[in-house]
């Protein structure tokens, strides 16, 4: 009964490990929407690792245009998130539409077609500049892409509670609570996790592929064909998962040589829905036959890789030299490769040293590349931090197994736990961010706000409570005639659901979103932006 207690104890300690990873992972979200589509901060000036928003053009929109019938031809960026996007988009829509302001009174002949998808089509249609610049400037679209973030982050960490899971079943608690500190807090996940692009996705895929793998029946026609359906979704996400393709396959079919129709559904199932799920890229033709624009696109990357990037940076041993230094210490990792006889288990022998192969060609991988920068790096090494993250844990798991050190297994669990609350924390504290940094950028002479920063110097309150019944008209009025009479050129507001109605509808009309941190936003009137609008 004390064993029973005390592993229910360690099972609710995991989930709330979890969770509050997940807090912090969302928090961390909130904290960076796109303001810029440079690196530059736009409070400290500085240089920093934020949201691309020129890269998350491909995946965000491009895999949008296909939901109101647009066509594209950037299909250089594997298809797997834009399908992925494109199936979360009616959940990220519902809770875009929750926060969307206006009234219908009030949109004129649009009606019945302002929300939704039509608001996005619109939106994205009618900028007046680059397609990719338009959620930086619109509060509507930021909520819808946080939600699809939001929902890919929840698939990512189910994916963890699996594996998590299975060290748990397996007596591995250690093991198990250090596989989840390590998916959560290494830089794949601290960085990727706030953009919307490829590298979350291949992470998520190579976790489902480590499960798939960890529960693979080899009499269940199932596993073979789930394994198709993966390295299809794998290959279509990045061409560089070509790399880990062969050795997967190699393997499965060296050890079920005998199983001839298994093989055949697991090779027919990764054609098949490798061609489902890329249709659309595999269609595109600009006068050449059919899947040449693909094929041609694809090869782009890796011409692009082995070229360089704005700089050129050597390649050979001494790009291996950098990728393993800069991200130590899981480039280690691969390296444990000579203890795969330490496992008993002849399975786990046998994934530990597939995956283990898959990260050492990986690495290997690099040598012709001249496209390089630490900051950048861990977009392109997803298989370290998936397989090297697991595969270190199962090496603890057989340490764990070997020799008993209970107060030595609750120091590691605690230090393991206290450190991410204590992330969660630090994210989730008020920063007290200096925003009159914005105003004085801005030259905002009348400052008007709602709900407002504390530090901040508010001229005019914006705050109309509405304590009964108000015609949208009137209330719309009401909010004209502050901005108007005051001659408001810049606004603070924290945006909640009591007042989407100005700080999601109204205020667009004559001002433009230039800052976002969680809820707090900042608006310039578009009077004073001409030379702005010009450049664009």
């Amino acid at each position: 009964m004390k064993i029973n207690i005390r592993k229910q104890l360690i099972l609710i300690l995991i989930i709330l490990f979890i969770f509050s990873n997940f807090i912090f992972l969302d928090t961390k979200v909130k904290n960076n929407f796109p303001n810029t589509i440079t690196d530059t901060n736009q409070l400290s000036g500085e240089s920093e690792r934020l949201v691309l928003a020129q890269d998350e053009w491909h995946t965000l929109f491009l895999g949008m245009y296909r939901s109101y019938n647009k066509d594209f031809s950037e299909i250089r960026v594997g298809s797997t998130t834009r399908n992925l996007i494109l199936a979360l988009s009616p959940f990220a829509v519902l809770y875009m539409n929750t926060q969307l302001g206006g009234e219908h009174t009030l949109v004129g002949n649009l009606t019945h077609n302002y929300a939704g998808y039509s608001y996005i089509e619109r939106t994205v249609e009618n900028f007046q500049g680059n397609t990719f610049l338009v959620y930086l400037y619109d509060p509507n679209l930021q909520n819808f892409r946080y939600f699809l973030i939001f929902l890919r982050n929840i698939i990512f960490i189910f994916s963890v509670a699996l594996i998590a899971g299975y060290f748990f079943r397996n007596n591995n608690k250690v093991a198990s609570f250090i596989f989840v500190g390590l998916s959560f807090l290494n830089p794949l996940t601290l960085k990727g996790s706030i953009n919307l692009y490829t590298d979350m996705t291949n992470y998520i895929l190579l976790n489902f592929f480590i499960i798939n793998f960890l529960f693979f029946n080899y009499e269940k026609i199932l596993s073979y064909v789930s394994i198709g359906l993966i390295c299809s979704l794998l290959i279509g996400n990045s061409i560089g998962n070509l790399l880990l393709i062969p050795i997967i396959f190699i393997y499965i079919v060296i050890k079920n040589f005998d199983k001839t129709k298994k093989l055949l559904a697991m090779f027919f199932s990764f054609i098949l829905s490798y061609i489902f799920l890329n249709i659309y890229e595999l269609s595109v033709s600009t006068g050449r036959p059919r899947g040449i624009e693909y094929i041609d696109q694809q090869l782009w990357n890796i011409w692009h890789y082995q070229t360089g990037h704005y700089f050129i940076t050597p390649s050979g041993i001494n790009m291996i030299k950098n990728v393993f230094i800069d991200h130590l210490p899981y480039t280690l990792f691969p390296l444990l490769i000579f203890l795969y006889k330490t496992f008993e288990n002849k399975k786990i022998r046998d994934i530990f040293l597939i995956l283990s192969i898959c990260q050492i060609l990986l690495l290997l991988g690099t040598f012709a590349n001249h496209k390089y920068s630490p900051e950048m790096g861990y977009r392109n090494l997803s298989v370290i931090f998936a397989f090297g993250v697991f595969c270190f844990c199962l090496l603890i798991s057989v340490i764990e197994n070997r020799y008993s050190f209970n107060y030595v297994k609750i120091i590691i669990v605690g230090a393991i736990v206290s450190l991410s609350v204590n992330n969660t924390y630090q994210e989730f504290v008020d920063r007290n961010i200096d925003f009159n940094i914005l105003s004085n950028k801005y030259m905002c002479e009348n400052i008007g706000g709602q709900d407002a920063p504390k530090n901040i110097d508010i001229d005019y309150d914006i705050n109309f409570e509405i304590s009964e019944k108000i015609l949208a008209s009137e209330l719309e009025n009401k909010y004209n005639n502050v901005l108007l009479k005051n001659n408001i050129d810049c606004v603070f507001i924290k945006s909640s659901r009591s007042n989407k109605f100005l700080a999601n509808y109204l205020l667009l009309k004559n001002f433009e979103l230039k800052f976002r941190h969680a809820d707090y936003m900042f608006f310039v009137n578009k009077s004073i932006l001409t030379e702005e609008f010009a450049a664009r």
